[in-house]
């Protein structure tokens, strides 16, 4: 499809460019290029303030202990690591959020609604970098927690909790299986007894019986090389609290197929349960079967072991069991597997768009379940979604509802948004200025929306592709009636090359502007009759590597550009009858143009990265109240983060106080022109 082939465009994009379109050698065929006076840029009289959280993460574990009370490790994607976890008990309409500095946890395990531990990484020297592995410990449902445990370990590879009531339990965490009988008060390491065994994954149904699956790495000669190397998958299993091991399972790679080794362990009861392994030389793992407590085990089924890659397997009951499926980068198709015969067959759960890659699941009941999914064309994006039906419909229950591609606000309240996390067909709407969001429709398996614009509360346009069978066509659908239902626009709608426009925007009902990419060029649309024809008006006469563009009327406009990528330059050009375009000259060097929004022919902002193209760049915001000949600069907080969604930062304003700016991060909003803005979707939720 031509959405998977744009998500690897982007990423080639998004390392050379930060996500910016691109535009090579644009030839200059413009109606008319006059000169006009370099603009005056002076630097801002105020600094921008953000408030909020950030609201961009990952989701490491997920632990419900029935259907309405659950916990998330949520982990800042940020240069200083902190975790936050969360406590929904209304089964993930509402979080209350708990902070732990200086860590990254990577399991939850709870026996009940206060009592939990956790795996973390803590960070305890200089640089920054995690060193320490500890085991924590709440009694007040992850309010407070107590150091149990911690050691200075390199490995988080395979860290799992397993507890059964609130003394017995066992943690696998860096490489090595521990065990207390008194609630954590005490770790004991448990000794296996077989020479360089190394335990991956592991599971246990009571306190005295368990399995521990890993491998045994020997050296074939002495010339100590991957190559030269053999494992052994091996599985253990116990019945004595871990005094002693009996080997079940022995399976030997062939020397030099890498490390090879186990996806997960899981046991439904005392008596039937499942491994799976990776062999990374052919990229496939075997999923194995028992159901006399390992004395036989049995190879039922194969599972793709890389490219999607599984990352556990869950069994809800001797039948029922689920995989997920993890598609890393991307452009792939993962998901979640599903089987109703014990493994035997699997089928894919969950669309292609909405859940195209999945790292965990937790279920309560055959029917209640929750899921970790990441949003791979959205900057890997975490969500969490929930089912109450088995897993035939999905919901996003974290973050809440906000849009994911574009926005359009038809006042100060009340405005329009394309895509969630977990459904890039989604049309959302808000009546709070962007603070709470609600989900009017959805494309589904239809269309592929990439932008829209809404011109009052009931009547608004989007440009979407088919997702079958036709990728490479453009459609044009229109509502009447607030985003509850969908016609097409028949008409000869010029086609997008890339997957969004640079500008698309409806002024009244019936006149909009199109700015789309053709060949090497961008060229300018008009429609008069609500998008049934559209005139070819202007061929764009920039020659920079990035178009961004802004209209108030069908003939007024202005774009931005950078020429080269050594030390910028950023242009301004402006259209001011709609018959040619005027070079107003540069505005900015060595600076990268991420976004430009005018609310009136002479109120308008810019944002820029500075210096461009680096990893330390800081943004700034550039506002003009005269059309753009002179411009002030506003310096946004060091470290803040405003990543590209596909090729543009959407920016708006519908007047000179109020506008948005929807990063990959999240959605921005200001109320006084741009001096303060605040996350309209934070970590901390009511």
């Amino acid at each position: 499809m031509k959405r998977k082939l744009f998500a690897s465009t982007l990423l080639i994009l998004g390392v050379i460019l930060f996500g910016c379109s691109s535009n090579p050698s644009v030839s200059d065929h413009s109606t008319t290029s006059v000169s006009a006076r370099q603009p005056v840029v002076t630097q801002g009289y105020y600094s921008i303030s953000v408030y909020g959280a950030n609201p961009k993460s990952s989701l490491t574990s997920v632990d419900f202990v029935d259907a309405t009370t659950g916990w998330v490790a949520r982990n800042n994607n940020t240069t200083t690591q902190s975790s936050q976890i969360l406590k929904t008990q209304d089964g993930g309409v509402s979080w209350q959020t708990t902070a732990l500095y200086n860590s990254v946890i990577e399991q939850l395990r709870f026996v009940d609604k206060t009592t939990g531990w956790a795996i973390g990484h803590f960070q305890t020297n200089s640089n920054g970098q995690p060193s320490t592995m500890k085991i924590l410990h709440t009694q007040d449902g992850g309010q407070n927690w107590d150091v149990q445990w911690e050691d200075k370990l390199d490995s988080a590879s395979g860290d799992k909790l397993w507890f059964q009531d609130l003394t017995h339990g066992y943690a696998l965490i860096g490489g090595a299986l521990l065990m207390t009988q008194d609630g954590g008060k005490q770790w004991s390491p448990v000794a296996f007894n077989v020479t360089g065994f190394t335990p991956q994954h592991m599971n246990f149904v009571n306190a005295a019986a368990g399995w521990v699956i890993g491998v045994i790495k020997q050296q074939a000669s002495a010339l100590p090389t991957e190559q030269n190397s053999i494992y052994k998958l091996v599985v253990l299993h116990t019945v004595d609290a871990g005094k002693h091991w009996q080997r079940q399972f022995t399976q030997e790679y062939p020397k030099g197929e890498g490390p090879s080794g186990s996806v997960d362990i899981d046991f439904v009861n005392g008596t039937t349960g499942w491994f799976l392994t990776s062999n990374f030389a052919t990229m496939s793992g075997d999923l194995y079967y028992t159901s006399n407590a390992g004395k036989q085990w049995q190879k039922i089924n194969e599972v793709t072991s890389a490219r999607p890659t599984p990352t556990e397997i869950r069994f809800i009951t001797p039948k029922v069991g689920w995989i997920p499926l993890d598609v890393g980068a991307g452009p792939i198709s993962g998901g979640l597997l599903f089987t109703k015969d014990g493994g035997k067959n699997f089928t894919r759960v969950g669309s292609d768009t909405e859940m195209n890659s999945v790292r965990a699941v937790d279920f309560v009941s055959a029917q209640q379940g929750w899921a970790v999914g990441t949003a791979v064309a959205m900057n890997q994006e975490d969500y969490l979604v929930r089912t109450t039906d088995g897993g035939q419909t999905w919901t996003q229950v974290y973050p809440r509802l906000s849009p994911a591609q574009d926005i359009s606000f038809v006042d100060n309240q009340h405005g329009f948004g394309l895509g969630e996390l977990a459904d890039p067909g989604a049309v959302l709407h808000t009546a709070d200025g962007g603070d709470t969001w609600q989900k009017i429709y959805s494309f589904g398996e239809q269309y592929r929306p990439s932008v829209l614009s809404f011109v009052n509360r009931n009547q608004g346009w989007i440009l979407a592709t088919p997702i079958n069978p036709d990728a490479d066509k453009t459609v044009m659908l229109h509502t009447t009636d607030g985003g509850n239902s969908w016609t097409t626009v028949t008409g000869d709608i010029p086609q997008i090359q890339s997957f969004r426009p640079a500008f698309f925007r409806f002024f009244d009902a019936d006149n909009a502007i199109l700015v789309t990419q053709v060949a090497d060029n961008f060229e300018v649309y008009r429609t008069k009759d609500s998008g049934r024809t559209w005139q070819e008006s202007i061929t764009e006469h920039s020659k920079g590597y990035i178009s961004q563009y802004s209209f108030v009327s069908l003939t007024q406009g202005w774009e931005i550009s950078a020429t080269g990528t050594d030390q910028p330059t950023v242009n301004l050009s402006h259209l001011p009858d709609g018959s040619g375009w005027q070079d107003m000259g540069g505005i900015s060097s060595n600076a990268w143009p991420c976004g430009i929004a005018f609310s009136s022919k002479d109120v308008g902002h810019i944002i820029l990265q500075e210096p461009a193209l680096m990893t330390d760049s800081r943004f700034q915001l550039l506002t003009t109240t005269d059309g753009g000949r002179s411009w002030s600069a506003h310096l946004f907080p060091s470290g803040l983060q405003l990543d590209m969604q596909y090729d543009q930062m959407p920016m708006q304003f519908t007047d000179d106080q109020h506008g948005w700016i929807l990063s990959a991060q999240g959605l921005l909003r200001t109320q006084d022109g741009g001096r303060t803005w605040s996350w309209e979707q934070g970590s901390e939720q009511g």
